[in-house]
Formats: C-alpha cells, sequence, structure tokens
C-alpha cells in the first residue's frame, strides 16, 4: 500500500506508451493485451484522449478514451495494485469524461469486465448505468457490462 505519496496526471506522451503496454501485461495479465505497435496506431489518431498518473516517478496508471459523433467512449482504465483504493481510478476517470464533456459529447459509454466488482461500483457512483451484458467482449473471452452515461443539462 501507498503511504503519503504524490500522485500526478497528465496527459500521456508518446514516450509514454511502451511504459503504458507494460502496465497493461501487468495488470491484466492476459493472453491477447495491447501491444506497443497497437498503442502507438491508437495513440496518433486525433479523436483521443490519454491521461496517465504518475507515482513515486514511475508510471501507475492509465486511462484514454476516444469520440465519435455525440458519443465518447472510454476505452481503458487501469491502476497498478499497490495503488489502488488511493482514488487514482477515480482522478483518471473524471478527468477522461471531463475532456469529453467539454468536446459536446452527449453519453459516454464504456465495457468493463463483468467478474470487476470494484470497476462497476467506481462507474456507478460516477453516473454510468448498466445498458447490456455483452458475451465474450474481451479477447481472452471474458463477458463485459455495457454502461452508459448521458450528460444532463448544461
Amino acid at each position: 500500500m501507498v503511504v503519503n505519496s504524490e500522485t500526478k496526471l497528465r496527459a500521456v506522451r508518446a514516450e509514454d506508451l511502451r511504459g503504458i503496454a507494460r502496465l497493461e501485461r501487468q495488470i491484466f495479465k492476459i493472453e491477447g493485451a495491447w501491444s506497443l505497435a497497437e498503442y502507438e496506431e491508437d495513440y496518433a489518431k486525433a479523436n483521443r484522449v490519454y491521461v496517465c498518473a504518475e507515482g513515486d516517478g514511475e508510471l501507475i496508471g492509465y486511462a484514454f478514451a476516444e469520440w465519435r459523433g455525440s458519443t465518447g467512449y472510454i476505452r481503458a482504465l487501469a491502476v497498478r495494485r499497490g495503488w489502488r483504493g488511493e482514488r487514482i481510478g477515480a482522478r483518471m476517470l473524471d478527468r477522461v469524461c471531463a475532456s469529453l464533456w467539454r468536446r459536446g459529447m452527449q453519453r459516454l459509454v464504456l465495457h468493463v469486465r463483468e467478474e470487476n466488482e470494484r470497476a462497476v461500483e467506481l462507474y456507478r457512483r460516477r453516473g454510468f448505468v448498466r445498458r447490456r451484458r455483452v458475451l465474450n467482449y474481451y479477447r481472452d473471452g471474458v463477458h463485459a457490462l455495457e454502461m452508459v452515461r448521458v450528460r444532463r443539462g448544461r
């Protein structure tokens, strides 16, 4: 557990992508985690928001999203073990959502591993509601919950 450590959120830079790909493999330990080449290709697209978290001078989390039309899609949110429970994921989620709302999105959509109760609860607290269950959504065959948050007023 991390005690009295400063965490900083910032925009991802191209040189962070290798660390993000490594962190994804460490966190999820699944076959089919994104490769560095996949991250580089995705990062180069104009309709993306990438945020990372640093703690004790190292990369400890990342979140990214894309947008099409009036819908924002939160594609990933991950925090390294040992740093969880420090609100880092919530802060990154809030930063990504705020960026999407500023771009005029009217709804946000995400998918979360069905068994990841902690993440489902975080999204629920942030106003996301379950829309449907998606079978075999992830590369390793795990099912997902699709969750949606609709913009309220201006």
